[in-house]
């Protein structure tokens, strides 16, 4: 993963900066991203993925593919466990969630 900014107000002098240095002019691609967030129309299908715990199962999916890719793990047995994993992870997610009573996902919570 990666990071670009992003053509919004609080980010547009970087965008402008990168474009007037002619880094998007050099780098094509890496505005690809900028670009498809701001066609976005803003419905719920444009919002991104709503998936509790979604740090964890992408973490768990990524491990399995590593493992699959440079440590020669068979795929299909390793992706079975990666699936389990992230199962119960969205279990938690939604057993935590769920309360009683109702309550906000730790991932969720912002402390002070």
């Amino acid at each position: 993963m990666g990071q670009t900014p992003l053509p919004r107000s609080d980010q547009q002098g970087a965008v402008d900066l990168l474009d007037r240095e002619g880094w998007y002019r050099d780098n094509p691609d890496l505005r690809v991203a900028g670009a498809q967030l701001e066609a976005a129309d803003g419905s719920p299908a444009a919002l991104g993925p709503l998936l509790g715990g979604q740090a964890g199962i992408m973490g768990e999916i990524t491990a399995a593919m590593h493992d699959v890719l440079a440590d020669g793990a068979e795929p299909g047995a390793r992706f079975a466990q990666a699936s389990e994993r992230a199962q119960r992870i969205l279990d938690d997610y939604n057993a935590y969630c769920d309360g009683p009573p109702r309550r906000t996902p730790r991932d969720l919570a912002v402390s002070l």
